[in-house]
């Protein structure tokens, strides 16, 4: 006798087919496009090492203070107060890049759901003959804006930064000054996966090459992989960056991999590591240039964070 279609099973059956497409999708569109991007400019390098490590994919996340640079949605909500800073150095035909970056943010209590926070960043590359500059200051807002009306289950995230900026674009161009804003939204679905998007550097006439349209979507399979791909738009150019990141022992550690951000010409491949010594969180990355380790390529950044009153470490392994 034919047993009767159980509706309960069948829609978890569509959901784990659902969950296997995306995972595939996701797997597929790293392969596709690990060399698809095109080659980006100086003043696209943005810091944070979690960044860096998953290829910069990290518009559906950007969760942690230097998310700021990337969407500034994604620090809405935020539990704890946090400071981080970063540095490193990229290899480059036309000449070594140094920068480092500081990061500030915290719960703003008088509206609940948001965050409120404030960063720096300094990049510059010596060549031959000239030398390349730039230097933003930003202020931050974000909150989590509840839309029940929507049939949301969590609150859609939105926010925005306020730059004052400082650029040498070189070629005998002298030093420009001005303002600029970015402005981001995040959605996640209260399941496995997010998105995002990002509307950067509208700038008020410095020189660069402006606005910047970037959509992200992360995928969380298993609760301890996330498949993030970013896709990074303006005139004449659009880039996209898959990344990966594991968690391990009870994500004390993270392993990180993805497409890394070309810098004059060079394709590169991104990996990186982040340690979870909750307060203090330790995350590094590098990136390696596709066409051999002898080329003149290749970077690496460290950061170190701090979140006052967030529980230790070790209360995770207690009873283990």
């Amino acid at each position: 006798m034919r047993q009767p279609r159980n509706p309960v099973n069948d829609k978890g059956r569509r959901l784990h087919s659902l969950r296997q497409a995306l995972v595939w999708l996701f797997a597929a569109a790293f392969l596709a496009f690990s060399r698809a991007a095109s080659a980006s400019e100086f003043f696209d390098i943005r810091p944070g090492p979690r960044a860096m490590g998953m290829g910069q994919a990290y518009s559906a996340d950007s969760s942690e203070p230097f998310g700021m640079y990337y969407n500034p949605a994604g620090l809405a909500r935020s539990a704890f107060t946090e400071v981080s800073g970063a540095m490193g150095r990229f290899l480059s035909p036309q000449g070594p890049v140094a920068y480092e970056a500081m990061a500030y943010v915290r719960p703003f209590p008088i509206l609940p759901g948001s965050t409120v926070g404030a960063g720096f960043a300094s990049v510059g590359q010596r060549a031959p003959g000239e030398n390349r500059e730039y230097n933003q200051f930003l202020g931050h807002f974000s909150y989590a804006w509840p839309l029940p009306q929507f049939y949301l289950k969590r609150p859609l995230k939105v926010g925005a930064n306020i730059k004052i900026l400082q650029a040498k674009p070189g070629r005998g161009r002298g030093s420009k000054g001005g303002l600029g804003l970015d402005a981001g939204v995040l959605f996640d679905s209260g399941a496995e996966w997010t998105a995002g998007f990002a509307l950067k550097d509208l700038d008020s006439g410095i020189g660069l090459p402006t606005p910047r349209f970037e959509f992200g979507a992360a995928y969380r399979w298993r609760r301890r992989v996330s498949f993030a791909l970013d896709v990074q738009m303006r005139s004449g150019d659009a880039s996209i960056f898959p990344g990966v990141e594991i968690d391990l022992l009870q994500k004390l550690l993270k392993a990180r991999f993805g497409k890394g951000r070309q810098l004059d010409g060079e394709s590169q491949l991104a990996l990186g590591l982040g340690m979870n010594f909750s307060p203090v969180v330790l995350d590094v990355a590098m990136t390696i240039p596709v066409r051999g380790l002898n080329r003149n390529a290749g970077g690496f950044q460290a950061g170190l964070s701090y979140r006052f009153g967030a529980p230790p470490f070790y209360g995770r392994f207690i009873g283990e």
